[in-house]
């Protein structure tokens, strides 16, 4: 369904260097961006993070995949330098990244998905500085269970940074309203719409096992 209040946001996150959606588990993060995602004319390279990526070399060959999904053959460069070279230096690394970024004729979007399963610092400090240095035709969106170790309050007073957050994702009484609209046999009141968002508390994952698993019967039995 249609979010527009969350499609603004992330609209306006295009001017700024970081879009950062942090919320729980099954709040929607990667659903909201997708349907956000598809219906923007920026070419887009999208990451999905996971333990075993906590290696600065390989979260590099990631970042580079994204950008080729791009403009293929792209950072070359980068690729030859993070492979031969050992205990290799990130912002040099980034440098390189960059500079071959900026040289492409058109605006791209590169998608960090679940970034809150790095700990390493190494990418924390290549991270700060592509951010730091980002060029103007490239954005950055993360999505993270919880914030991330980046200088986010510099970036905020720098208006660098457009912030989505849990309550932000909650759904409220008139977007459940019509999200059970899409199910016919679930016909709520306004009281008992009231009431789901107080039990869910907005949570999108919550709300769809009740719209897709408890009969209206036995939902109305809970409240």
């Amino acid at each position: 369904m249609q979010r527009p209040s969350l499609r603004r946001l992330l609209d306006q996150g295009l001017g700024a260097k970081l879009t950062l959606v942090t919320a729980p588990a099954g709040f929607g993060k990667s659903m909201l961006i997708t349907e956000w995602i598809r219906e923007q004319s920026y070419a887009y390279g999208w990451i999905f993070l996971d333990e075993r990526d906590n290696i600065l070399v390989r979260f590099m060959e990631y970042l580079i995949a994204a950008l080729r999904t791009i403009q293929p053959g792209l950072c070359d460069s980068v690729l030859q330098y993070i492979q031969e070279t050992r205990n290799f230096s990130a912002e040099t690394a980034m440098t390189l990244l960059m500079n071959e970024v900026q040289a492409l004729n058109q605006e791209i979007i590169i998608i960090l998905d679940d970034y809150h399963v790095i700990c390493e610092p190494s990418i924390h400090h290549g991270l700060t500085f592509l951010l730091t240095y980002l060029p103007r035709n490239m954005h950055l969106v993360i999505a993270s269970r919880s914030e991330p170790k980046l200088p986010l309050s510099v970036m905020l007073a720098k208006r660098q940074l457009v912030r989505i957050s849990a309550n932000d994702l909650r759904f409220t009484a008139d977007e459940i309203r019509e999200l059970f609209k899409l199910t016919v046999d679930k016909r709520l009141t306004k009281e008992e719409l009231v009431c789901l968002e107080r039990r869910t508390e907005g949570w999108i994952a919550g709300l769809q096992k009740v719209n897709l698993e408890v009969p209206l019967r036995l939902l109305r039995m809970l409240f």
